[in-house]
């Protein structure tokens, strides 16, 4: 284990934060430092006080061991009572910790055969780097998010790492640090029963290779993570929890997503569709005609919520479903009516070919010629809605096909 300790001081070494902690020792012994002119630096307390050798031409500078010499890359309570002796504030522990629990996975991984080297592009993935099962990976992890919640989770750590903390307050909003605090415990403990669960699933499924949740189980992890966050939180909070994380904002965030909606419009389309949740909630299932005036309705609601313009652009997005094309009009960042240009100059050429292909009076030639005729018309309108040769070159690539099918008398 102690191989891996240099691993974890080239860590630390990049840590801007842990700058001023490399240099902290336990100190051995007390000695007297003569004065120093005011301008000169005291040396720290925590500083080997053995008096180094005197520099010579090319000699290299003394070198000072980490107060985590020695130690395992497990040895998480002797680090944390060394750094505490030696003064270290809790954002400086928390990095150390840090890189402990990176170093000590790291070491697991490849006990299990992981080989931590830059793989090809083709094989991007732990699958092709481990030759050991994944739910050997998978209990490593467990592990380490363990090691997290108990040592990096604390009240006295959580909070320390700033781009972390803005992450949590970014998905549970505005909480006090402590609140946050425990919505994160309670997250990482989700998350560890919902992978315990699906090794539980695998293991009593000889030779499967997927995970079959339980739907019975599922519901009712569910309902109890979400009475432990109403517990945490007061009933405002958690409406605005909800809005954030909620099972209503997490498939709705999801549909929207090429939509590309402002807070406001989010936030109308939210309670519209918190409502209609709410409203068919345990009902009875609904009649044909029932059906087509509750979604009436729902779409009238949604028009008055973004207006005609916007409503269109919604419109495009929700029929185009699981097509390619929306995501790329998002990726080019064209606007959302390119969909329904694109599909129009799509039908109109499909339908004129037809008429091109059914004239009997046409030769071959003639029909090859006005089919080469059409699909260049095509390609330039098309040029003109993706704006650049790339954008037009990227939809031929996923949605091409009809393109292509013009050269075919």
């Amino acid at each position: 284990m102690k191989a891996l300790l240099p691993l974890l001081l080239v860590s630390l070494a990049a840590n801007v934060a842990l700058g001023t902690l490399l240099v902290r020792q336990k100190s051995t012994a007390t000695t007297t430092a003569p004065a120093t002119p005011a301008s000169a630096p005291t040396p720290a307390a925590t500083t080997h006080p053995t008096p180094a050798a005197p520099a010579t031409a090319g000699s290299a500078a003394p070198t000072r061991e980490p107060l985590w010499a020695g130690l395992p890359v497990d040895s998480f309570d002797e680090a944390i009572t060394r750094l505490r002796a030696a003064g270290c504030p809790p954002r400086e522990i928390a990095a150390v910790l840090r890189a402990m629990i990176q170093a000590w996975t790291m070491e697991r991984r490849q006990a299990l055969g992981f080989a931590n080297e830059n793989l090809p592009y083709w094989k991007g993935s732990t699958f092709f780097a481990s030759p050991r099962p994944n739910d050997e990976m998978t209990k490593v992890w467990l592990e380490a998010q363990r090691l997290e919640r108990t040592y990096l989770l604390t009240p006295e750590l959580f909070g320390t790492d700033e781009a972390q903390l803005r992450n949590y307050r970014e998905r549970f909003g505005a909480l006090d640090l402590e609140k946050l605090r425990r919505l994160a415990v309670l997250e990482s403990e989700f998350n560890e029963k919902n992978m315990q669960r699906m090794l539980a699933s695998r293991s009593s499924q000889a030779g499967a290779s997927a995970y079959s949740p339980d739907p019975q189980q599922q519901e009712q992890a569910q309902k109890e993570r979400e009475a432990a966050i109403q517990a945490i939180l007061s009933p405002e909070e958690y409406a605005a929890y909800e809005v954030r994380n909620g099972s209503v904002a997490n498939s709705l965030r999801f549909r929207l997503e090429n939509f590309r909606p402002t807070e406001a419009e989010y936030l109308a389309l939210y309670a519209i569709e918190k409502r209609r949740r709410d409203a068919t909630s345990g009902t009875t299932a609904l009649t044909p005609q029932q059906r087509k005036e509750a979604n009436d309705a729902y779409q009238a609601e949604i028009k008055a919520a973004l207006g005609s313009e916007r409503y269109a652009d919604y419109e495009a997005v929700s029929r185009a479903g699981s097509d390619r094309l929306p995501a790329l009009v998002h990726r080019l960042n064209l606007p959302l009516t390119t969909i329904s240009a694109v599909n129009a100059v799509r039908d109109d050429t499909n339908v004129r070919a037809k008429t091109i292909r059914d004239n009997a009076a046409l030769s071959a030639e003639q029909r090859a010629a006005q089919l080469a005729a059409l699909a260049a018309e095509a390609e330039t309108d098309l040029r003109t809605l993706f704006v650049t040769p790339r954008g037009l070159d990227a939809y031929k690539d996923i949605k091409g096909e009809w393109l292509r099918n013009l050269a075919k008398p």
